[in-house]
């Protein structure tokens, strides 16, 4: 017994199938312009002030959230990049840009811009990195 398959081949199921190729090519086209954070052997922790990221390959953006429990907070913050760059802003609750700084492997410490009470938060713009970094807010 012989089988045979028909495609089919009506003006309608053609231009659906032409449809469905430009939506999935616009799609990809959208996922791959729009800014993705890739993420290969991450770690992440984010509570308690405190920020602890490590990851294998980082290419993108991440945050982290800190609330300063005193006028005097201050923010300490560490580093250690195998590889790539890393450029970190401090917002403050309004959205407003307070500081911007890159990551080198070094720990240096943030102090005199918190308010007691405030929300803040720290966004990683990172480039082909690897290693990790660590914010504590006091």
């Amino acid at each position: 017994m012989k089988m045979r398959l028909y495609k089919s081949k009506t003006k309608t199921s053609k231009v659906l199938n032409s449809s469905m190729i430009l939506l999935l090519t616009f799609t990809l086209m959208f996922v791959i312009h729009s800014g993705c954070t890739t993420r290969i052997g991450a770690e992440s922790r984010n509570f308690s002030n405190e920020w602890f990221y490590k990851f294998y390959y980082l290419n993108g953006e991440v945050a982290g959230f800190f609330t300063a429990k005193n006028d005097e907070a201050q923010l300490i913050y560490s580093s250690n990049l195998e590889s790539g760059t890393i450029d970190f802003q401090l917002y403050d609750s309004k959205g407003s840009l307070l500081v911007t700084f890159s990551a080198k492997n070094t720990t240096e410490t943030i102090k005199g811009v918190f308010v007691k009470g405030e929300r803040y938060k720290v966004v990683a713009t990172a480039m082909k990195a690897k290693g990790e970094f660590n914010f504590n807010m006091e």
